[in-house]
């Protein structure tokens, strides 16, 4: 494997870790079908760092997520920037919390 990087460099073409093609490769699926984040491996179901990633490109995850991530407000704000319908899948606490309903009403008028 490593010979095969090495090849890989010598050529010109870019290495990348496996990790780094599962990541982005789960997070297209997500952004497609936000209802496959289930089947996602749970190390990246923890990863604040993912579930921002996947919230920011499709909010529709966020009915998916554990309620802990419901519960934080820059998860849900990266949601509802992009769509703000997605206020609805918040918890109670987040949903009437001004600021967020404020970024969640300049989402859907734009």
């Amino acid at each position: 494997q490593q010979q095969q990087q090495q090849q890989q460099q010598q050529q010109g073409s870019p290495v990348r870790s496996p990790g780094k093609d599962e990541r982005a490769s789960l997070l297209a699926k997500l952004e497609i079908s936000p209802d496959y984040f289930p089947n996602v491996p749970v190390d990246y179901q923890k990863s604040k760092e993912f579930i921002m990633a996947a919230a920011k490109r499709n909010p529709g995850v966020l009915p998916f997520l554990d309620a802990s991530y419901r519960r934080d407000a820059e998860v849900v704000m990266a949601a509802v920037r992009r769509e703000g319908l997605s206020l609805r899948w918040a918890d109670e606490e987040l949903r009437s919390s001004n600021r967020i309903a404020a970024a969640a009403v300049r989402s859907d008028w734009k």
